[in-house]
């Protein structure tokens, strides 16, 4: 997930993230007492998310498991200071480690996703050309890591499906139009403008329509991996020729 930098303490940040993760695990507590046959549970950090996932039982083998981090380690480092060599590597690192978590219990259809081009957000405009390279450059280091760990994990027996963000946000912010969007450069917030027309919502996060553009991406790029021919056809025959590939890989 990707938030804007914003200068708090780290007291408040732990605090913070010790109550988010305390939330989330209660209310994990309450829907189990529900006649639920699954339970998805989004944290505010890996290890909010791994914790609630370990809490409702671990993974489930046909489902769909996504992992897309990494930007806050550089916000965070960008507003605090520090090395980012250093915060590059730990956040690759850790990426890899949550992908191997998830398949070692049980996952089998991991979706990761690589950093947007950090550069072309709103924020990232923001900085001014420099700035805005600065972060462009950044974010390839990141993708560039991560692209070398997965595939070691690859060739390690953990496959994963991956889906570029990054070149996913420069086809858009070339071609909005091309994608049903009218702004790819702005805000939608506070604008008065319709929010669909929008690939962004605020600084860094994307409006419901980007969203979506991302989410038909990867199912793109789910069919491509399940299947050597490659889904034909749109909406939900495309989906449910997807769950066939998938429910087909699982046995």
């Amino acid at each position: 997930m990707i938030m804007n930098p914003v200068k708090l303490s780290s007291v408040v940040r732990n605090t913070g993230r010790a109550l988010a993760a305390s939330l989330v695990l209660t209310a994990v507590s309450a829907a189990a007492d529900k006649p639920y046959s699954k339970i998805v549970t989004f944290g505010d950090s890996l290890s909010d998310t791994g914790n609630a996932f370990l809490y409702t039982g671990g993974a489930y083998p046909a489902a769909l498991h996504t992992v897309w981090i990494g930007a806050n380690d550089l916000f965070t480092t960008l507003t605090f200071g520090g090395n980012m060599g250093l915060t590059i590597h730990h956040a690759v690192q850790n990426t890899a480690q949550s992908v191997v978590a998830l398949a070692s219990h049980g996952a089998r259809h991991i979706l990761v996703a690589n950093l947007p081009d950090l550069g072309l957000t709103p924020f990232g405009r923001s900085l001014g050309p420099v700035g805005s390279a600065q972060l462009s450059y950044l974010t390839d280091v990141y993708n560039a890591g991560l692209d070398k760990a997965l595939d070691s994990l690859d060739a390690a027996g953990i496959p994963t499906i991956r889906l570029d963000a990054a070149g996913l946000i420069r086809e858009i912010a070339a071609d909005p139009e091309g994608f049903g969007l009218v702004n790819a450069t702005q805000e939608a917030v506070d604008s008065g403008n319709n929010a669909d027309d929008y690939l962004f919502w605020d600084g860094v996060h994307p409006t419901t329509a980007g969203h979506l553009v991302v989410a038909e991406r990867a199912v793109e790029e789910l069919v491509e991996f399940y299947s050597p021919r490659r889904g034909r056809g749109t909406g939900p025959g495309l989906v449910n020729s997807l769950n066939g590939l998938v429910n087909a890989s699982s046995h």
